[in-house]
Formats: structure tokens, sequence, C-alpha cells
């Protein structure tokens, strides 16, 4: 008899031990909560990532000298329109390239080639110039910038598509001044980065912005 009872308690508690196990994991299988967060954590990373690749914009830098010259246009320190050897790879500034100059100091100044600038540099037939320093980067555009947030206020299932996020996820993104934001409700769980990026202005100014990344 004893020997019974302690067989149906040890069986008892086999079973309750496969339950507990059991319930473990279901609630494992169905919630997981371990895949949530690394989602998120990847969802993020994503955002940031995407968001980035769709605002670069190239940026062409050349220094040119004007040298002494008798022809008309070199007096007013005009270049032609050209192809521009450095070290690395040629920059070649087409008819409809946006250009401006800048950090002018009497006959030198450089050249900014960018769809991200306005254009201010009218070209002339001065031959007579010296080239220096030529640099190409990708760098995030203001402008490009200011195109999402407009989008995000009127469009922002696309822009969500666009960008990489899964439809069961809402993400925003703030930038100085400027916000992709909607109202987060309470009681969820919200995950951020913060990062700095150059970013080109129209007038060809370059201003690290702090962007910070949100989503839930």
């Amino acid at each position: 008899m004893k020997n019974k009872n302690a067989v149906s308690r040890h069986i008892e508690m086999i079973i309750s031990f496969l339950l507990f196990v059991g319930f473990v994991m279901f609630l494992l299988f169905f919630i997981k909560p371990y895949e949530k967060a690394t989602l998120s954590e990847s969802v993020l990373a994503g955002l940031e990532y995407n968001l980035e690749q769709q605002t670069l914009v190239e940026l062409k830098s050349v220094f040119i000298k004007i040298e002494n010259s008798e022809e008309e246009d070199c007096g007013f320190k005009k270049v032609k329109r050209s192809e521009f050897r450095g070290s690395k790879s040629p920059i070649i500034i087409e008819d409809n390239d946006p250009v401006l100059k800048v950090n002018e100091v009497e006959d030198s100044f450089y050249l900014l080639v960018s769809p991200g600038i306005d254009n201010n540099y009218d070209f002339g037939n001065c031959k007579d110039f010296i080239v220096g320093s030529i640099e190409a980067r990708n760098i995030i555009s203001n402008e490009v910038l200011q195109e999402l947030n407009d989008k995000y206020k009127s469009k922002y299932e696309d822009l969500r598509e666009s960008l990489g996020v899964p439809s069961t996820i809402d993400f925003a993104v703030s930038f100085d001044g400027s916000e992709m934001e909607k109202n987060i409700p309470e009681g969820l769980n919200v995950i951020a980065r913060i990062a700095t990026k150059p970013v080109l202005f129209s007038n060809g100014s370059i201003i690290n912005k702090e962007f910070v990344f949100k989503v839930w």
C-alpha cells in the first residue's frame, strides 16, 4: 500500500513538473520576450541605416585658384565647366549640376557641386586656373530630410515601408528642431538611440546634427 502511494506521489510530481515546463514553453513560444527585444534593436539599427541611405547626396569640393589672364571672363573669376582631375578620381561638372562658390579669398575659392545646394555660380570660359585639393564624399542633405519629414506626416505608411520598419512597429526620428514623431501610447516599451551626423545645407554649410531614433 505504501509502495502504491509512493508511486502515485511520484507520478503526480512528474505530471506537475511536465505541466510546469509545458506552461513555460508555451509562454516563451507565443510571447517570445527575447525575440521582441532583439527584433526592436534590429529594427532600430535598420531605421538609422535606411534613413541615412535615403538622404545621402554626393558632395564634390574643388579648390580653384585663378591665374593672371587676359581673358575677359577671368576678371569675374569664372571657370569653364570642366573635368577636374585629382589624385583619386576626376570630378566632372555637368551643365545641370548645382554649383556654389564659397570661401573666396582674392583669386582663390572653392566650388561645391551637389544636388543639396543652391546654384549661384555661372561658368564662363576661363581656362587659366590651377586646381588644388579635390574631394568627393556622400553626406546627408537637409533638403531631403525635410522631404522625409513632410512624408512622415502625409504618407506615414509608405515611409515606414521604405525605411524597412515592420507594420507591427512604429517609429520616430527627431533632429535638431525637426521631428518625425507621433504620439506614443502610454505603457509601451520605447527603444531609442542617439547619433550625430553631418548635414549639408543649401548654402553650402555643413552642421553636425543630433539624431534621435525611436521604435516601439
